[in-house]
């Protein structure tokens, strides 16, 4: 009788211990379900933080380019026969409305869109320092030809950053606390 109470012992604390460590695999598993669910919401917090900071850089940029744009427009009033020479001091003067937009004070606002604005936002800093540099007598139409291509890649980085920042709008419109 000894034996049989024994081995039936044996039998119950093996199933306590059975009973023990499945109790154990389903806390276990219910907490690393909690864990992905946190780090599912760090992500969204993550990707809405970008967004909010893509759009706040977008504005800045845009603001920038604005005004570029409106310096343009102001040149482009200066207007008559493209075959007329302008004297060095009057082209001088012209050429240097025209301001070099700021690069190091917004380079990590920049950093927020791709690689495509970001170069276009270079190459028109370019532009524009090549264009405000040229010291010499020009003719008119040369000069609003140098104005067209500094436009047509102020465009193409306005049009890049605003598509960038649309996508952040679209991040910020989805996600459930704004």
């Amino acid at each position: 009788m000894y034996e049989f109470f024994r081995d039936q012992g044996s039998i119950i604390g093996g199933f306590l211990a059975l009973s023990a460590a499945f109790l154990l695999y389903l806390v276990g598993r219910r907490q690393a379900k909690a864990v992905e669910a946190q780090n599912r919401e760090l992500k969204r917090a993550k990707l809405r933080e970008l967004a909010r900071d893509c759009v706040i850089s977008g504005r800045l940029l845009d603001g920038i380019l604005q005004r570029i744009a409106t310096n343009i427009e102001n040149i482009d009033n200066f207007s008559g026969d493209p075959n007329t020479t302008l004297g060095m001091h009057q082209a001088n003067s012209i050429r240097q409305t025209l301001n070099t937009p700021p690069l190091y004070q917004i380079i990590e606002h920049l950093g927020q869109f791709n690689i495509e604005a970001i170069g276009d936002y270079f190459l028109l800093c370019d532009k524009i320092d090549q264009f405000r540099a040229v010291s010499a007598d020009v003719r008119l139409g040369a000069l609003e030809h140098e104005l067209e291509s500094i436009r047509a890649v102020l465009n193409h980085c306005r049009e890049e950053i605003a598509g960038d920042t649309m996508k952040a709008h679209k991040v910020l419109s989805n996600s459930q606390d704004i």
